[in-house]
């Protein structure tokens, strides 16, 4: 049987999110915020539109568009 050194559970994007050092550099091209704030706001509306689009698991079409308004 295999061994673990450790297992991480991310309910829903609640404790794991996209990195903002990542992502603020390549939407600050288009007029986004850099801003740690600003994308850790952007991750949870666009959890909200996903699931207020009750979109499949698979579908992250609402997600990506909430994040970046």
């Amino acid at each position: 049987m295999a061994r673990f050194d450790a297992v991480l559970f991310d309910a829903g994007g609640v404790l794991v999110l996209p990195d903002p050092t990542v992502l603020g550099p390549l939407l600050v091209y288009f007029g986004g915020d850099p801003s740690i704030d600003a994308h850790r706001r952007a991750h949870y509306a666009a959890m909200k539109a996903k699931s207020d689009a009750d979109a499949a698991e698979t579908s992250w079409d609402h997600y990506n568009e909430a994040y970046v308004r």
